[in-house]
């Protein structure tokens, strides 16, 4: 395994999972004149910030956490079945059980929630009525069967086990046909072939992407000076494209395409920190925790952003500014 590359999972565990709470807490509504208008129809630095933030920086969170779960799911080009019976065990103490109670939890808070007078103004249920669900709808909100569960976040685990589970499959085709069936899976991402799958494209491609980069027998980074500039261009992209997202309703080629430059950027930048530096050591203490805010923010964001627009009646750019952050 790359003590570089390795080193930049590590450090990075906290920055993505910052990145995604950034993608949940965009704030879209604002009052204006007693009339709720949408953020995303204005085209102004409010809105150019969340699109840079939530849009852009935010959206190479998820495929890199997909890309590092394939990376070090299999260090040995060729499995077995008893190893992958070991990686399916492990992963349903680490994975399956968490992604099961973690749903649970939210359920039952929205129960408690909605059915408590106190509080079911905070608890709005449009999606997830806990008085008119079905049996189905239940099972639903456990396991996402049509769209995401009720902890929606955790949309991640269940692509993730659904991708562990089909592993073996994934490993043959890249170890037999490496980048031109990586480069399929590029194309479909793209929706340049309309082929649809019970998995989302973009955790497939990285996935597998992640598969591809553990077969590599060396791993060549650049220098800290060459990482730095790579990353500096990142930032005009980013600032390009958050233009686009704000004025043009954004670009989606563009988008895709600097969503791999932003993960190849971000990795090499973070390979180059010093392990023993001060702010190398706060990250690693913060990663302990990231899993925890990952399963914790959906609905904590929800009822949280509830709270502050009940409050700070937003109309203007400051407070709509205030809740985003």
């Amino acid at each position: 395994m790359n003590s570089e590359f390795s080193k930049a999972i590590t450090l990075l565990r906290f920055p993505l999972i910052v990145g995604i709470v950034l993608v949940h807490s965009q704030s879209g509504e604002i009052l204006i004149n007693n009339n709720i208008d949408n953020l995303y129809t204005l085209a102004n630095f409010n809105c150019y910030i969340q699109n840079l933030f939530s849009e852009v920086f935010g959206r190479i969170s998820v495929p890199l956490f997909f890309l590092f779960s394939g990376y070090l799911l299999y260090r040995e080009k060729n499995i077995s079945v008893n190893l992958y019976k070991e990686k399916l065990s492990n992963r349903i103490r680490s994975l399956l059980i968490p992604f099961i109670f973690w749903n649970f939890i939210v359920l039952l808070i929205q129960i408690v929630g909605q059915l408590t007078p106190v509080t079911k103004n905070f608890f709005t249920g449009e999606r997830w009525d806990v008085r008119a669900m079905s049996l189905f709808d239940y099972f639903n909100a456990f396991l996402g069967i049509s769209g995401s569960p009720i902890n929606y976040p955790l949309w991640f685990l269940r692509d993730l086990i659904l991708l562990i589970i089909l592993s073996p499959f994934l490993k043959i085709l890249i170890n037999r046909f490496s980048y031109i069936f990586l480069l399929l899976l590029f194309a479909i991402w793209l929706n340049l072939m309309h082929i649809e799958i019970f998995i989302s494209k973009e955790a497939v491609f990285f996935f597998c992407t992640g598969l591809l980069i553990a077969n590599q027998n060396k791993l060549t980074f650049p220098s800290k000076n060459k990482a730095i500039i790579v990353f500096i261009f990142y930032l005009i992209s980013a600032l390009i494209e958050a233009y686009y997202q704000t004025i043009l309703d954004g670009n989606f080629i563009f988008h895709k395409v600097n969503i791999i430059f932003g993960c190849y950027a971000i990795v090499i930048l973070f390979s180059q920190i010093n392990a023993k530096q001060k702010f190398a050591h706060l990250l690693k203490i913060l990663s302990s925790i990231s899993f925890f805010i990952f399963v914790a923010h959906g609905s904590l964001l929800e009822v949280l952003k509830t709270i502050l627009k009940l409050i700070l009646e937003p109309q203007n750019q400051i407070s709509i500014m205030a809740i985003y952050f």
